[in-house]
């Protein structure tokens, strides 16, 4: 194997490695936004009488 082949296979390795690290942080990622439960914000109004 020629120095240029060895290369490119180390190229297409390392664009593996991070293809497959951004894939399985994307999906840990959704994993723990649907493990987060999301609280409704409540709507409070305050009524000022005057005298």
């Amino acid at each position: 194997m020629n120095t240029f082949a060895a290369t490119y296979v180390v190229f297409v390795q390392a664009i593996g490695a991070l293809v497959i690290f951004g894939v399985a942080a994307y999906a840990i990622k959704q994993m723990l936004l649907k493990l987060q439960k999301s609280i409704d914000e409540p709507d409070i109004r305050v009524e000022v009488t005057r005298r």
